[in-house]
């Protein structure tokens, strides 16, 4: 990831490292706990039904903010298939942009 995407997503979402999950023995960039450390793994945070980034309705997804970040034009990324429901979230999740962020 461009190291100005990973700023910008750090202003928020510091809690977001590159780090190795045991559990699949490949790195990622995955969320952490603040308090200890602890590494929280994508499935624990996108595969509960209901949880927070697997919402069941439309009305739930609605309650997802999806930042826009400030950058214009055509980027590229490596990266591997993911679970969960991402594409719905994207389309309807509630559109945050970059000048109505809270600082």
């Amino acid at each position: 990831m461009p190291e100005a995407f990973l700023t910008e997503i750090h202003k928020l979402q510091p809690q977001l490292e590159y780090r190795l999950s045991q559990a699949i023995d490949a790195s990622y960039f995955m969320n952490f706990c603040s308090c200890c450390g602890a590494s929280i793994g994508d499935h624990y945070i996108f595969s509960q039904p209901g949880g927070a980034f697997f919402p069941i309705t439309d009305e739930d997804t609605q309650h997802i903010e999806v930042h826009e970040l400030p950058f214009l034009g055509s980027f590229s990324f490596e990266c591997t298939p993911a679970q969960g429901i991402g594409k719905a979230i994207i389309q309807k999740g509630t559109r945050v942009s970059p000048l109505s962020s809270s600082p």
